[in-house]
């Protein structure tokens, strides 16, 4: 897993507590036609250091798409196995925008 990854140049600081947060594209599947990176399925990705050490966790995911109930909300384990996938149950196909995540809830403001 994560703490695998080998360290190509300098060293972690062992004092390095935090996240680290991006926003980008990962896609679930090959793009049909034209591509640009803000189309498709996207992922804020989260890299969270202890003491200069990288926690591999839990991931939260929301998987959307035009066939119902088009939206579910999830959790993967860190040893890549499914915990939590509950479909929500919408009028049609929607893109979520504004995502807020918290232990227990999962919000979206937008597009739902």
């Amino acid at each position: 897993m994560a703490d695998d990854l080998p360290l190509l140049h300098g060293a972690t600081p062992t004092d390095l507590n935090g996240v680290s947060r991006r926003a980008g594209p990962n896609p679930r599947f090959a793009p049909q036609g034209r591509y640009h990176r803000f189309d498709g399925d996207g992922m804020v990705h989260a890299a969270p250091f202890k003491h200069g050490k990288l926690i591999s966790g839990e991931m939260m995911f929301v998987d959307y798409g035009t066939d119902a109930p088009y939206l579910h909300d999830g959790v993967v384990g860190a040893d890549g196995q499914p915990r939590h996938h509950v479909p929500i149950t919408l009028p049609g196909p929607r893109l979520p925008h504004d995502m807020a995540i918290t232990r227990r809830w999962t919000s979206s403001t937008r597009g739902i």
